[in-house]
């Protein structure tokens, strides 16, 4: 081959390279370096004329302008934010850091022409660890609230309210930014890696049932008399709100997520909130058996269950039965003086007690555990029907 097809064979090469995104007449310049939202015009049609050729789409700029964001210039290689799903969580691991956003999304790469995921800009030296710390900044930087990094240097365990002065300011200034009122919120416990915190609400709550929390560790629950209480999670850096049930069953049928507490940490963040609580909403603990027929709890027992119902969940009660008892659950109708019996719904009525705690059927049948005493409950409904015929 001679010098001078060698120099044209070349020139065909670059040529190639630099028109390979479709309906460009010239190549776009990037720059080397470049502060992130710094795209003009041109240089965001080019990258979109390059992304509709590798993947066959025909996006106009105006449709992905609103929600594709410039992440910065590194080497040569434009870093591009996709905002591309539907609404919900989503985490991404890219080199040491994990990023955050409220939908799915994307993060991709354009250098000389070619795209390439964010990994394999890594993975290909495009962009270093120490680019990706600086497109994590600016990604942190920008989240709104809920979905930030907060740098707080936790214990990987600690008791429920022993957490440093230090480490408690940290805390409250991510609160005040999450728009919590902080005097609110009450540390329940680190435990390996995972700080619980309980948001109690500001409103009383007029329902006849308050729990927020329920474990399903023999069904604990956190008992509260207000409106919109909850649990906060602060996990590897970030928050979860709106927390109200802890599973340790992986495969839950209602997709959970599992924090990894242990039956001793579940007893020691009830013990904790109940010290809380004030004395006459604290729990009632009877002994009884494990398994009774209807109608076979004495007398003074019940009346203790229906004078912490009373205080707890309903003043104008002032009847109780008992309906039977399976697998240490006791199965109780409850009512007030102006409730006919015969027009009571067992379906929807029946209390279930246990450990203290009074849940109405409900939340047992929502929550797929009342599988656990199903035989027991026919029976309940049955006895109910014999004693109200």
């Amino acid at each position: 081959m001679t010098k001078k097809l060698i120099s044209a064979f070349l020139c065909l090469i670059m040529l190639t390279s630099l028109f390979s995104c479709a309906n460009k007449n010239a190549p776009v310049s990037f720059g080397t370096n470049v502060e992130p939202n710094s795209l003009t015009e041109e240089q965001k049609q080019y990258f979109l004329d390059c992304y509709n050729k590798e993947h066959n789409t025909s996006l106009k700029i105006e449709n992905v302008d609103p929600i594709w964001k410039h992440y910065g210039t590194y080497n040569g290689c434009v870093v591009v934010f996709q905002d591309v799903g539907d609404v919900k969580i989503t985490d991404v691991k890219y080199g040491s850091h994990v990023f955050r956003y409220y939908k799915d999304f994307n993060i991709i790469t354009l250098k000389d022409g070619a795209l390439k995921s964010l990994e394999k800009a890594l993975a290909d030296g495009w962009i270093t660890e120490e680019n990706i710390d600086t497109i994590f900044a600016y990604h942190n930087e920008t989240a709104l609230p809920d979905y930030k990094f907060y740098d707080i240097a936790c214990p990987e365990n600690a008791a429920p309210g022993e957490l440093s002065e230090d480490v408690m300011k940290q805390f409250t200034a991510a609160f005040e930014k999450l728009g919590y009122n902080a005097s609110l919120i009450h540390h329940y416990g680190t435990y390996n890696g995972i700080t619980l915190f309980y948001k109690d609400g500001e409103v009383k709550n007029n329902g006849r049932f308050y729990m927020s929390v329920v474990f399903d560790h023999d069904h604990e629950v956190l008992y509260t008399d207000k409106d919109y209480s909850e649990m906060i999670i602060f996990k590897d850096g970030y928050f979860e709100d709106g927390v109200h049930y802890f599973t340790v069953n992986e495969n839950n049928s209602h997709n959970l997520p599992v924090y990894g507490l242990t039956k001793e940490n579940v007893n020691t963040i009830v013990q904790y909130h109940e010290s809380r609580l004030p004395d006459e909403l604290k729990r009632v603990i009877i002994e009884y058996p494990e398994k009774a027929d209807p109608a076979t709890l004495p007398a003074d027992k019940l009346s203790l269950l229906l004078n912490s119902f009373r205080a707890r969940h309903d003043s104008e009660a002032d009847t109780i039965l008992h309906y039977g008892t399976e697998k240490g659950i006791l199965i109780l109708l409850i009512y007030g003086p102006n409730d006919d019996p015969k027009e009571i719904d067992p379906d929807k009525d029946l209390v279930l007690y246990e450990n203290g705690n009074f849940m109405p059927i409900g939340d047992y049948e929502s929550r797929n555990i009342s599988s656990l005493i199903i035989d027991a409950i026919t029976e309940a409904k049955n006895y109910h029907e014999s004693i109200t015929d």
